[in-house]
């Protein structure tokens, strides 16, 4: 729950779209956000954006968003993960002016 809270705070923050977030971790664009992909983009966040994530957030996040144990995170899995979780980022995401939002 605190590792979503901490990329809730950046998507919020820093007014990124749940969709551009995704993209941003899925390096290799296959549609799925693998375990390394899921720690290099959490390392990425942790230097850009000043969030601190540890090797255990990273699995446990895998095993938050990974619904169907398929040891990949896909983009339906990775969205219901911020809406549904968070009815708050939902809202706020809801009410973004697309032309503020980095893609």
């Amino acid at each position: 729950e605190e590792t979503l809270d901490k990329i809730t705070r950046v998507l919020h923050k820093y007014r990124c779209a749940v969709r551009s977030m995704f993209r941003y971790f899925d390096v290799n664009r296959d549609g799925s956000i693998t375990p390394k992909e899921l720690a290099q983009g959490l390392w990425a966040i942790q230097e850009v954006y000043g969030e601190d994530f540890c090797k255990e957030e990273v699995d446990t996040l895998l095993k938050h968003l990974d619904k169907d144990k398929s040891k990949k995170i896909d983009y339906n899995e990775f969205l219901e993960a911020f809406t549904v979780q968070n009815p708050h980022l939902n809202k706020t995401l809801k009410s973004v002016d697309s032309s503020n939002v980095m893609f």
